[in-house]
């Protein structure tokens, strides 16, 4: 019987009256170096790592919005965002094998790093020993309710039996924009990417 691939590059598209953004979507359980390249170059926008709730409770992961509030920053975080839902943002972290962390080696340790930590059984206390903040891979945090990328993304893992954390980084043209979802389309076609969109993952 012939074994069936899991494809491992994805474009995930928003929705007109949200971001109206694509991005490019890595397994992180898969990640390299080059993906990190790839993602620099034919992406460009801000390489983040996605994680599912689960995963940032078991790492008692804080929302950054959450932080800044403690620390007296309300008025920042409390204005509307123009699309309307909260930010998923979390803290940004190294890996401590790593030197300065930005290089495509050192982003690449640092997400396969944090897959291998989150799924150990004592993940919380690794954590803290294994990483450092700031650093140069932002976490992202799965919210309820919310139709981002992160979410779109955590979907999509599960969907397809990946552990529940994508490396996504925002598609950007060279007009200083967001890349059109008809542009993001014919880059699919052309890397033979799959392309999934809206709340409901419709393979397009």
């Amino acid at each position: 019987m012939k074994s069936f691939k899991k494809p491992k590059y994805f474009l995930v598209y928003d929705s007109p009256d949200r971001e109206n953004e694509v991005d490019l979507a890595i397994p992180a359980e898969l990640i390299t170096p080059a993906d990190i390249r790839l993602l620099r170059k034919e992406a460009g926008g801000l390489i983040c790592l996605a994680v599912a709730k689960e995963i940032a409770k078991k790492l008692a992961l804080p929302f950054l919005s959450d932080v800044l509030k403690n620390y007296g920053f309300a008025e920042l975080v409390e204005k509307k965002i123009p699309y309307g839902e909260k930010s998923s943002f979390s803290l940004s972290i190294n890996h401590i094998d790593t030197f300065t962390g930005i290089t495509d080696y050192d982003r690449a340790l640092t997400i396969r790093k944090f897959v291998e930590v989150a799924r150990s059984e004592n993940a919380r206390e690794r954590f803290y020993k294994e990483f450092r903040s700031p650093g140069h891979i932002f976490l992202l945090i799965e919210r309820e309710n919310r139709k981002g990328h992160t979410e779109l993304s955590i979907k999509l893992m599960r969907k397809f039996g990946y552990f529940p954390c994508a490396v996504i980084c925002e598609m950007l043209d060279d007009n200083f924009k967001a890349l059109s979802k008809e542009k993001a389309k014919e880059y699919a076609k052309r890397k033979g990417y799959l392309f999934f969109e809206g709340k409901d993952l419709i393979r397009i």
